[in-house]
């Protein structure tokens, strides 16, 4: 007979009363639900916080731009998916974003893709005594009279290696447009 026989021979007759083993696997879940209680209200607290700070959390970047022909720090600040208020350090404020479509799928305008622009962004300003200026980063030109003469403007400034042309154009509701090309004017 071997040791295990041996010892359920032994204590055969021994029973647990029926009411002592319930008694047993009560308590045993109710330590169970004490740890899992805890744990469930920590996660559940998580999850909310983590969903609300998703949402409440703004993105802001300053980026050094040019503003008129001088250095400037402007920030931007997410006001929603694809939508920006940029701040000026005047405090002058004004939104910009909104949707690109990119091999004709819509794709929200970044962070990024803003900082870009206001790095590279020409200005075109009429001043209160009627004149023209163009700024780009920290070149200011002239050009009221060639914009006067036939509503449109050609400038070709060196920065680096290469020079960049741009072409202004008036157009009749005293709007302007400036397209900037590295390989030479577009057409008027």
């Amino acid at each position: 007979m071997t040791n295990h026989e041996k010892y359920q021979k032994a204590f055969s007759y021994i029973r647990p009363e029926s009411d002592l083993v319930n008694r047993i696997l009560e308590e045993k879940n109710m330590k169970e639900n004490h740890r899992f209680l805890p744990r469930l209200a920590v996660v559940c607290t998580m999850l909310i916080c983590l969903t609300i700070g998703g949402f409440a959390a703004v993105r802001t970047s300053t980026v050094q731009s040019w503003l008129y022909g001088r250095p400037a720090d402007i920030t931007i600040e997410e006001i929603s998916e694809g939508h920006y208020l940029l701040t000026y350090p005047d405090g002058s404020q004004r939104e910009t974003g909104g949707t690109a479509y990119v091999n004709g799928k819509p794709v929200d305008v970044s962070i990024e893709d803003i900082e870009r622009r206001l790095q590279n962004e020409p200005e075109l300003l009429e001043t209160e005594d009627g004149r023209w200026m163009f700024y780009y980063r920290d070149s200011v030109i002239d050009v009221t009279e060639d914009l006067l003469d036939d509503s449109h403007a050609q400038i070709r400034i060196r920065k680096g290696i290469l020079p960049l042309y741009f072409t202004l154009r008036l157009d009749q509701d005293g709007g302007y447009s400036v397209s900037m090309s590295s390989t030479g004017f577009s057409e008027p």
